[in-house]
């Protein structure tokens, strides 16, 4: 199987097809060694096989590496040695033998997927929560290819994570993937900065931190974070009905309340899930705030945008007031083992600068294109 077939079946792709034998030949790599990875891949079972338990990892605190077929076995000893740092007193299944050995160390099986049985730790977290935060003042053109991409993304997820979705231009719009008949939004005013506990109430998903039963009833009862398998219809329908609202006024910016948006996403994840779940908050995002909390510039094309310069020499009068409010959302986000994720593409820069100091301290992901 050539590297072009082996691609195709593992979705994986690599920069240099030989690993360096030395630490020499490692530095003198021009590109480094690396892997880009396509999570969504379609796979065909009987080329990349799905293995039922948990992966064997080399027993070295610094490598952990797997069991892959690169890696020597001694049956007689029930010890492998790992290909990656040379370690061989990793125990090895003695009940395997010669005859029977597992996939990962098939030669055609370079790459496999585990099945990873439930971590007791975790149990009672429930499901994993996605929200998706999209950018309705996005121009035409851009937003249909976003929802083209969110589409897919929300077809490839399994059917038990929970999924809900907030979209915003001046205003910020939360949509009830549960009610039946018509779509139903709820609207919050994106200039001004309302309070969590506030935020929940209105959406009726507040519950008491300290109660196991309130978080149930609560997650049981609230429409707007629902598992795919009950909502697949209504938030693909609602996907497929954004409109862009990037018309302005000549010579201002279009409303856009980046912050109120992620604010009030914050703010149903910590009415919906409980403290050991997770959840994750994904916003795709054009451009920059200029409506409410975490104002980057104004709606005047007059005034121009903040520079590197004006950061560096403090010429930033709003920065100060947006890096306040991000302080505020981050800890909110580390409380509830929350992670927020950014995806930006404009021309133009979106206020990246307001939200890195304190974003990137609970494990954000930004993309800028």
């Amino acid at each position: 199987m050539d590297f072009a077939e082996l691609e195709a079946v593992e979705g994986l792709r690599w920069p240099w097809h030989s690993w360096p034998p030395t630490p020499s030949a490692a530095e003198a790599l021009v590109v480094p060694t690396a892997v880009l990875c396509t999570p969504l891949h379609p796979t065909a079972p009987d080329l990349l096989p799905i293995l039922p338990y948990p992966p064997l990892r080399c027993a070295s605190r610094s490598c952990a590496a797997t069991l892959n077929p690169f890696s020597r076995v001694n049956h007689a000893s029930a010890r492998w040695s790992c290909s990656f740092c040379g370690a061989t007193a990793n125990p090895y299944p003695r009940h395997l033998s010669p005859d029977a050995i597992p996939a990962e160390l098939f030669p055609t099986h370079s790459s496999v997927e585990y099945t990873l049985p439930p971590d007791p730790s975790e149990a009672g977290g429930g499901p994993p929560a996605i929200v998706f935060v999209i950018d309705a003042a996005t121009d035409g053109d851009g937003l249909a290819a976003l929802k083209a991409e969110v589409l897919r993304v929300v077809q490839g997820l399994p059917e038990s994570v929970r999924v809900a979705l907030v979209t915003f231009a001046a205003s910020v719009w939360v949509h009830d993937l549960g009610f039946e008949g018509c779509a139903r939004v709820v609207v919050f005013n994106g200039e001004r900065e309302l309070e969590s506990d506030k935020i929940q109430q209105l959406l009726g998903v507040r519950h008491s931190r300290y109660s196991k039963l309130a978080a149930l009833k609560a997650t049981e009862m609230q429409r707007f974070l629902l598992p795919v398998s009950e909502c697949e219809f209504s938030i693909t329908s609602a996907i497929e009905d954004l409109t862009s609202m990037s018309a302005c006024p000549r010579g201002h910016r279009p409303l856009r309340a980046t912050g109120a948006a992620i604010s009030t996403a914050i703010a149903l994840l910590e009415g919906c899930c409980s403290s050991n779940s997770g959840g994750r908050i994904i916003v795709f995002t054009s451009g920059p705030t200029t409506v409410g909390p975490g104002l980057v510039v104004e709606t005047d094309l007059g005034k121009a945008i903040r520079s590197h310069r004006d950061i560096f020499n403090g010429n930033v009068p709003l920065i100060e007031k947006a890096q306040d409010f991000y302080k505020k959302v981050a800890k909110r986000l580390t409380d509830n083992a929350l992670v927020l994720d950014l995806l930006a593409c404009s021309l133009d820069q979106v206020g990246a600068a307001e939200l890195s100091n304190w974003l990137y301290r609970v494990n954000e992901f930004m993309w800028i294109i």
